[in-house]
């Protein structure tokens, strides 16, 4: 199967050229640049082209100039294929540019890999494989017609099966880019034999011509010929007696071939209903509860109903409100706001409001989506296919509301503080009704019963997805753990595939970085053996983050990140996917120290989120979040000041000014405040974190440890030793009561701590608290993390005070070489305070032009760092100035 880069027909004639610049490998066409000829059809050549700004590859195609041999014909086909170009179809070729090179029109289009329908169906096919392909085709001729765009000439040479088993209809429009001939009369448009009959009188072509076509085409793929005997379509369509493809989807076909354009199918719409509604396989739809009692708590076992057969011939329109009876109604609302109000938290009162309005509202969505999606299956309008595919999205929404409920009834102090976020991050009803999306969602399995142990296990995993957002980690990895190992058990890979995600994400979540790599990546490669679209990209997406920033790998996680991009544009993703994916460039650019890129990515994402999910959203005050760190990176600090106000805002709003993260943003604004100066703003912002933390998570809370950490480091930089010390031991106990041994937030407060001895003069002491947090992070992190600087350069200082210049002096340089590989414009302090580590150890041991230098061009650096720096560079100045004394 070769590379079909969006090529219509190949054995059309290439007619009539007049010379043009010759096109070859290497030739540049705008920013294209042409590797090889792909084919030749009536309507031009394409060709493998490589796109240098976005680093992909695409086809070209040069349209023949007797195709458009006039500036207005020329502009006529460019504007249909910007129109095109807005249509994001998974089922329509994507084009990504058109244009002008040498007097002729090019497009430039994704690069697909496959063959084109006509190659297709000259294998021997079954009837069912037939229509599931032209089903494809249909969709993506009704995605056009919504869109305002004919077809004009589709045929099976102008659609192409991709190695992934989708269909992209492709040349929309190109065959007739002008309407009316030389005399002002209508040109005859498109290929004899799939024509429609008033084309030959000179009618225009339409939306009827185009169903006309796909009928054509439809029957020749059915049949190995065509449906008339003549040219010109005159009477019904010719079939056979007997034969394989049943009568009533030879009845089907028929009346989209009728010659009368009135008494076809009212639209695509109703077309592809009926080819999809087989008698034989016609099922009545009624919700059956399925016996999970061993596995899943009591509103778990009622949220997971399967599609059964039944013998009551009604559709489901009726019971969507009974649907959620004990999944959320008043007695189990009743059990959540017990269970969140007998906890100790402050925050509870502020959040048992929030999560009623909140799941009331998601309740209310599901209802109605559940019974669109039954009047839109009795008016005709949508498939059977389609109303089981958007049922099983609804199953699956509200598994995962009962898996929700059921923490939230059984709440301790983490779901309490975790409680509004995991109602807000509850997948999306929406996408139930996002027609095309749940196109490219796998079909369940054709066997009842493997299908119902395939929900089963889906149930399971969502509690293991409920437990991670309500912050029980632990236990939703050992939920998320077990579903894989039966998953494995029972070998239906989309589903292997779907629980090593999860558990890639839960062990991202535990600090598990490598071992949450080596998971994602089997997911991802078991969702790309199993066809499992959305995984690929969730699965990409996460990696993107763990590679890239966790495990600091850049370029690895840019890699991921993009692949992750290139599947989202094949679906054509939401634009909250996007939005995520613009965070990952956004974020990797900033760790990249591209700080422009960064900030245009993540601002863009802050509008994609804002006008998908709304202002108050959590994801928008995640993203602003990142924003105002990227601001700060590039030290537009009043910038950056205004993002996490607003964060402080947006959180005040969405969880109540006494939730956790009204003190996460305080704890930004705080670090902020340090680097404009205002110290004493600085300590304020930090103590109010450290008491909404205490008050709402308790004294010993991980969180709690956090913000110790940054007011001690604080009180370090300010010379208030002693109360650092203090409370950096408290920290420090919290952090190993609560982290598994090695984790790194272990090791960050033991190297503050190191700090705060070092100062005391406690150099023994400090040595013992860097080297073990530098075991630490590298047992974690690699040896190649940019957070081995700090304990590097506190352990390096700490031996040369104690009289081991050459260990010291190793492990500064270290400290250097890292610190100037992650880019020493990132973290110039950083880097300051390795450098004047090492230039004085330099100058203790007689080197000292080359550790004067180094002292200060250290100085240079941190006297423009701002008074948080007031006292190190103080000290550091007192110090040099006694060298130069002495010598």
């Amino acid at each position: 199967m070769g590379a079909m880069g969006a090529m219509g027909a190949t054995d059309a004639p290439a007619g009539l050229v007049r010379q043009h610049t010759l096109i070859g490998p290497s030739t540049r066409i705008a920013r294209f640049v042409i590797l090889d000829e792909l084919g030749r059809g009536g309507m031009g050549i394409v060709h493998a082209a490589y796109d240098t700004e976005l680093d992909r590859r695409v086809a070209i195609k040069l349209v023949h100039e007797h195709a458009a041999d006039d500036p207005r014909q020329r502009r006529r086909i460019q504007a249909e294929a910007r129109a095109l170009a807005r249509l994001n179809h998974p089922n329509v070729v994507q084009i990504h540019d058109v244009g002008e090179h040498d007097d002729r029109v090019y497009l430039a289009m994704e690069y697909v890999i496959g063959q084109p329908l006509r190659a297709w169906q000259t294998e021997p096919r079954t009837w069912t494989e037939i229509i599931a392909v032209y089903l494809q085709c249909g969709e993506g001729l009704r995605a056009a017609h919504l869109a305002g765009l004919i077809h004009r000439d589709f045929k099976p040479d102008n659609a192409i099966l991709g190695e992934d088993g989708r269909v992209r209809v492709l040349d929309f429009g190109l065959a007739q880019v002008d309407d009316e001939g030389s005399e002002g009369t209508p040109r005859i448009v498109g290929t004899p034999g799939y024509m429609a009959p008033e084309l030959f009188s000179g009618h225009a072509a339409d939306a009827r011509s185009d169903q006309f076509a796909l009928c054509a085409a439809l029957f020749e793929a059915l049949h190995g010929r065509r449906p008339f005997a003549t040219q010109v379509p005159q009477g019904p369509a010719i079939v056979e007696p007997g034969g394989e493809v049943p009568s009533w989807l030879q009845a089907v076909v028929a009346r989209g071939l009728s010659e009368d354009p009135e008494a076809r199918w009212p639209d695509l719409g109703a077309l592809l209903a009926a080819l999809s509604d087989d008698p034989s396989r016609r099922r009545r739809r009624r919700w059956g509860l399925l016996a999970l009692v061993s596995s899943l708590g009591l509103a778990s076992v009622a949220a997971l109903r399967l599609i059964t057969p039944a013998a009551d011939p009604e559709p489901p329109c009726g019971d969507a409100d009974e649907a959620l009876v004990g999944v959320w109604d008043l007695p189990r609302a009743s059990q959540v706001r017990d269970a969140l109000l007998n906890r100790e938290s402050s925050y509870a009162e502020q959040a048992w409001p929030r999560i009623q309005a909140h799941l009331d509202a998601y309740a209310r969505s599901w209802t109605a989506m559940h019974r669109d999606a039954c009047m839109a299956h009795q008016r005709g309008e949508q498939s059977d296919e389609l109303l089981d595919r958007r049922m099983a999205c609804l199953a699956h929404r509200r598994v995962e509301l009962a898996a929700l409920v059921d923490v939230l009834a059984n709440a301790d102090d983490d779901v309490v503080e975790a409680s509004v976020r995991a109602a807000l991050g509850l997948p999306d009803v929406a996408e139930c009704g996002d027609l095309v999306a749940l196109r490219m969602e796998l079909a369940p399995p054709s066997d009842a019963a493997l299908a119902q142990q395939v929900e089963a296990l889906r149930a399971r995993l969502a509690r293991a997805s409920a437990e991670q957002r309500a912050g029980h980690f632990e236990s939703g990895l050992d939920l998320g753990t077990a579903a894989l190992a039966d998953a494995d058990a029972l070998g239906y890979r989309p589903l292997i595939a779907e629980a090593q995600l999860r558990v890639g994400f839960l062990l991202e979540s535990l600090a598990r970085y490598a071992d949450a790599e080596r998971t994602l990546i089997d997911a991802y490669l078991e969702a790309e053996v199993s066809h499992h679209a959305m995984v690929r990209l969730h699965a990409a997406k996460l990696l993107a983050f763990v590679v890239g920033v966790r495990l600091a790998r850049t370029d690895d996680g840019l890699v991921w990140a993009r692949n992750a991009q290139a599947i989202a544009d094949a679906i054509g993703a939401s634009g909250e996917i996007q939005a995520d994916l613009l965070t990952s460039f956004g974020t990797l650019a900033m760790r990249r120290g591209e700080g422009d890129r960064a900030i245009a990515d993540l601002s863009r994402a802050v509008q994609l989120y804002e006008r998908e999910l709304g202002p108050l959203h959590p994801r928008v005050s995640a993203a602003r979040l990142s924003l105002g760190a990227a601001y700060g990176e590039r030290d537009q600090l009043d910038l950056a000041r205004g993002e996490f106000e607003r964060v402080l805002a947006i959180v005040s709003e969405s969880y109540g000014d006494r939730h956790p993260s009204v003190a996460a943003a305080l704890n930004n604004l705080g670090a902020t405040a340090i680097r404009l100066g205002a110290i004493d703003q600085a300590a304020d912002d930090f103590e109010a974190a450290l008491d909404v933390y205490e008050g709402t998570l308790g004294l010993e809370h991980p969180q709690v440890a956090a913000t110790l950490s940054n007011l001690g480091t604080l009180y370090i930089a300010l010379d208030r030793v002693d109360e650092a010390a203090v409370m950096l031991e408290r920290a420090l106990t919290i952090r190993e009561r609560t982290l598994a041994p090695g984790h790194p937030q272990i090791a960050y407060v033991l190297n503050n701590l190191g700090n705060a001895h070092a100062h005391r003069g406690e150099f023994a002491q400090a040595s013992d608290e860097f080297g073990d947090a530098l075991t630490m992070l590298e047992h974690t992190l690699g040896d190649q993390h940019p957070s081995l600087i700090h304990p590097l350069t506190g352990s390096g200082s700490a031996l040369v005070e104690l009289g081991r210049h050459s260990e010291g002096i190793a492990l500064l340089e270290r400290a250097l070489a890292l610190a100037d590989q992650a880019d020493p414009a990132a973290q110039p302090v950083d880097r300051a305070l390795t450098e004047l580590a090492l230039g004085k150890a330099r100058w203790q041991l007689g080197h000292r032009a080359a550790g004067r230098e180094q002292v200060d061009h250290a100085l240079e650096v941190l006297r423009a760092a701002g008074p948080i720096y007031t006292h190190e560079t103080a000290r550091a100045q007192a110090w040099r100035d006694a060298q130069l004394s002495a010598h």
